[in-house]
């Protein structure tokens, strides 16, 4: 995962996800996981203490330093107990809207980091959801 410097919009991706949101087929989920795989999704984060950035826009961490991840609570699909996942967001503005215009700290984050958050032992995430405040 990079902290991000430019702004994301995975128009593709976006669109995959909202064809799944209206119609839940095999062929639209075939189509969004193939769009999924090779994007960056934005990925909030608090970091404690603040860390400062750099010239280049990267933040500067020490040993100090603690990261965050945004997290939601809620029930994925009907007739399922509620649980905790991670946020993924396809673009800039879909987080926006999640964060009601307040600045957020996030990184860019593929496929592969969220397994790999996902996998680890002490993980007690179920998954992630993609555009809480949107399309999903």
């Amino acid at each position: 995962m990079v902290p991000r410097k430019v702004k994301i919009k995975n128009e593709l991706l976006t669109e995959a996800v909202n064809n799944v949101a209206k119609e839940n087929t095999p062929e639209n989920q075939k189509e969004m996981i193939k769009y999924l795989a090779g994007s960056g999704m934005l990925l909030p984060v608090k970091i404690m203490p603040v860390a400062k950035k750099d010239a280049n826009g990267y933040y500067r961490f020490s040993p100090k330093h603690k990261v965050a991840y945004a997290t939601i609570t809620k029930a994925a699909f009907e007739n399922v107990p509620e649980a905790s996942y991670y946020i993924a967001f396809t673009d800039s503005d879909e987080m926006k809207a999640w964060a009601a215009g307040k600045p957020v700290d996030s990184f860019v984050a593929h496929l592969d980091d969220y397994a790999v958050m996902l996998l680890k032992p002490e993980a007690k995430m179920k998954g992630f959801i993609i555009n809480p405040a949107g399309a999903n």
